[in-house]
């Protein structure tokens, strides 16, 4: 969630916000990942576009060849569903996370700085 959420910009900022009052109200595994879905109170800072994805994080798990992918949803203004999936293997039974980047390019996100503007130009195709 952390790199999810990460950049100098006020919805990424009021997203972070959603976060910290956020519970998980159920977990969903699909054998190439699983589905987390959030359950927010009434009062937090709202976002526009009404809904959106925040989907530039990809990450390489031990055991999985091809990577993994996280995907934000944000509907109604508001946080609702991450989604972390594996790119073309089964979910491991063990999570092992070795690097996180974002894309595009591909390094680690430790090298990289997120395309802010990239970013907003995926919100806006919507």
């Amino acid at each position: 969630m952390a790199a999810l959420l990460s950049g100098e910009d006020a919805r990424l900022a009021a997203l972070r916000a959603q976060y910290r009052s956020a519970t998980v109200g159920a977990r969903q595994f699909t054998g190439v990942g699983f589905f987390t879905h959030f359950v927010l109170p009434g009062a937090v800072p709202l976002v526009t576009p009404l809904n959106f994805e925040i989907a530039d994080v990809f990450l390489q798990l031990a055991g999985v060849a091809h990577g993994a992918m996280a995907i934000l949803f944000i509907r109604e203004s508001r946080l609702d569903c991450l989604e972390v999936v594996t790119l073309d293997d089964p979910w491991p039974e063990q999570i092992a996370v070795q690097s996180l980047y974002y894309s595009p390019p591909h390094s680690a996100l430790g090298d990289q700085v997120r395309d802010l503007e990239a970013l907003r130009q995926s919100w806006k195709r919507r």
